[in-house]
């Protein structure tokens, strides 16, 4: 062995006959087993280290040359640990560095890691994890295409392992090395890439290792779909067969492979363009008539399931109303048809029901895909729901629909949906007398009404039909109740909103006011937690203790007041004290010991001391759900 690197460092031209057989005959050795790797690298150890930057770089240029041809168990762990250290050294070399790229070109090298089973030492210093170590090989091995025809097979070969995490390392490699490689490289291994991907979808142990292997089925898709204008026929051929054998599981789509059937093809649709067409024009009119000519409840479920499955691929293929892109979405009609009347059948199974209303929620997420007419004629569903569903969990479920919905469609849940819950509520003796009969229809208007105008636009248009409900501290009992609608409307708003008052001062004084007078307990309390909800959200530091101490103080200490007025003063302060403490608000303090001051007084003392449990306790008005400021 010291001949032959003897022999070849005196040589005149690397690319000579001379020199490449005794390259030949250096890897012939190492394939025998007359030499290691080890061996020849310390044979090489004058050279490398010479002083003369030419021998150094025609050393290296050696180990790069036999690096390449030699067998590749020769690369043990050990002789790559020296290998990475030396050639990682060697790089400040700027002789050697054509010849460092030729061995760093360090395949077979980089490839016996994989896949990576390193597990840290208790006391390591320097905190490396197995994952990082993962990553930092992914990365290598996905870094160029001419990477591909070595791990192409590898990959394959790791893909059958019986090691779970070699096979999800696999799974994970080939996601990240597909869209690198190209399509020349992945297709002529398609077929199997489908069989093994298919197998770990539809017997997944557990939910992670489906979503890994369904990247990389959308991976590859996207692959086969660089460069596609119209037709692919690579493209048409991978998703012919995934499409045949996934629909073939969802002629019984209550079955268990159904499920995981909707999801594969749902990745093939998300991929691109051409392959969600491909996925909805074969598929679509097969589901949509299997539907409609089907009587089995939970067979229609499980086809509604995939046909979610395909407007959740819209959305992350050409964007929700958060995030537009610009491109349409088929069957349009033929969603609506199905999700709205599944939603509507109220003699329906419950399940069915409810994926009729989260289709009819997703589709108007998406962008730009109804027309505002058809988002009106879909709340006007939910609203009929609300109003008239005695299934308390749809109702439930709608009303939490219609309060996102009126994040991003704002104006037409105003047109559409406000003025018919508002219109729900009794506003003289005869609907009051309707309302005592059909008490369930109006209390779910009210529900709906506390959660759906979170938007400043809605909550101005409310507040104006409210008032004019309440109208007149002579109306009868139950219409002041309204005041819990009222109050649950403002107590619910963010801080940032501005009310639509002119003064919250004169505002608040006008609440307090009505309370303090009022003989209805119910609008007594209501009234109260409005006015600490007001105050806990209250910005202005200077008029907020203004008025504490102007419009409260003077009227609990007042020894002139009657006790039933010194009792519902006692119960707002318990109230107001508590919106400032959970806010930190000096006042706090102040309001605090003027409670304690009151434990002796022959009327409040005793109410005073149990008021605690208002300041201490949970509550639903202020709480971090009503967006109070809590610290």
């Amino acid at each position: 062995m010291e001949r032959l690197v003897r022999s070849y460092m005196v040589t005149p031209n690397d690319a000579s006959e001379e020199s490449t057989s005794i390259i030949s005959s250096i890897v012939q050795s190492m394939h025998s087993g007359q030499v290691s790797l080890l061996v020849f690298v310390k044979f090489l150890e004058e050279s490398l280290t010479s002083e003369d930057p030419s021998i150094r770089a025609k050393g290296t240029g050696l180990l790069s040359a036999v690096l390449k041809e030699c067998p590749q168990e020769q690369v043990n762990v050990a002789a790559a640990n020296v290998l990475v250290d030396f050639y990682c050294e060697r790089l400040s070399d700027v002789a050697s560095i054509p010849e460092l790229i030729r061995g760093l070109s360090l395949f077979e090298v980089t490839f016996c890691y994989f896949p990576i089973t390193f597990k840290p030492p208790p006391d390591d210093p320097y905190r490396i994890t197995a994952d990082d170590l993962k990553i930092a090989l992914r990365e290598c091995l996905s870094a160029t295409p001419l990477f591909a025809k070595n791990v192409m097979p590898l990959l394959l070969e790791k893909l059958t392992s019986t090691s779970g995490n070699a096979r999800r390392d696999s799974i994970e490699t080939l996601t990240a090395c597909a869209p690198v490689y190209g399509v020349d490289a992945i297709f002529p291994f398609i077929d199997e890439l489908w069989e093994y991907l298919r197998d770990e979808i539809l017997n997944a142990p557990d939910n992670a290792i489906e979503l890994i292997a369904l990247e990389a089925i959308r991976s590859i898709v996207v692959t086969l779909s660089v460069g596609v204008i119209g037709r692919s026929d690579r493209l048409e051929q991978f998703l012919k067969t995934i499409v045949s054998e996934c629909m073939e599981n969802l002629k019984t789509p209550e079955l268990k492979l159904s499920k995981p059937s909707g999801k594969i093809l749902k990745y093939c649709a998300m991929a691109s363009d051409p392959s969600f067409n491909l996925i909805v024009l074969t598929t679509m009119h097969g589901l949509l008539d299997q539907y409609r000519n089907c009587d089995l409840t939970t067979r229609k479920k499980g086809i509604l399931e995939v046909l979610m499955e395909y407007i959740d691929a819209a959305r992350h293929l050409y964007g929700s109303i958060e995030d537009p892109q610009d491109d349409q979405v088929p069957y349009k009609d033929d969603l609506l048809g199905i999700f709205g009347p599944a939603l509507l059948e109220v003699n329906e199974y419950s399940e069915l029901r409810l994926c009729g209303l989260r289709g009819l929620y997703d589709m108007i997420l998406l962008n730009d895909f109804l027309s505002d007419n058809e988002i009106g004629i879909i709340l006007q569903y939910f609203n009929k729901i609300v109003l008239n569903d005695s299934d308390q969990d749809i109702v439930k479920k709608t009303i939490s629909s219609l309060e996102n919905a009126a994040r991003y469609k704002t104006k037409i849940v105003l047109e559409v949906t406000l003025p018919t819950l508002v219109s729900q509520l009794p506003s003289n003796v005869e609907e009051l007398n309707l309302f005592n009969i059909h008490g369930a229809k109006y209390i779910n208007a009210l529900k709906a009404l506390s959660e759906v105008p979170i938007e400043p636009v809605l909550f101005e248009a409310l507040v104006p039909e409210v008032l004019l409900k309440l109208d007149g501290p002579d109306s009868r009992q139950s219409q002041k109740n309204l005041t819990l609608l009222f109050s649950s409307s403002v107590c619910y708003i963010r801080p940032e909103v501005s009310y639509p008052v002119p003064d919250i001062s004169e505002f608040l004084s006008k609440v307090m006011t009505t309370s303090l007078l009022s003989t209805n307990e119910e609008q007594q309390h209501s009234l109260a937690q409005l006015a600490a909800s007001i105050m806990n959200k209250w910005s202005q530091e200077r008029e907020l203790e203004t008025f504490v101490r102007n419009n409260i103080l003077g009227e609990l200490t007042s020894q002139l007041s009657s006790e039933s007025h010194r009792n519902v003063t006692l119960y707002h302060y318990l109230w107001l004290t508590k919106a400032l403490v959970l806010r930190t608000h000096p006042l706090g303090h102040d309001c605090t010991n003027q409670i304690m001051n009151l434990f002796e007084d022959s009327i409040l003392g005793r109410k005073a001391s149990e008021g605690f449990g208002v300041i201490i306790g949970n509550s639903d008005i202020l709480s971090k759900q009503s967006f109070s400021i809590i610290k």
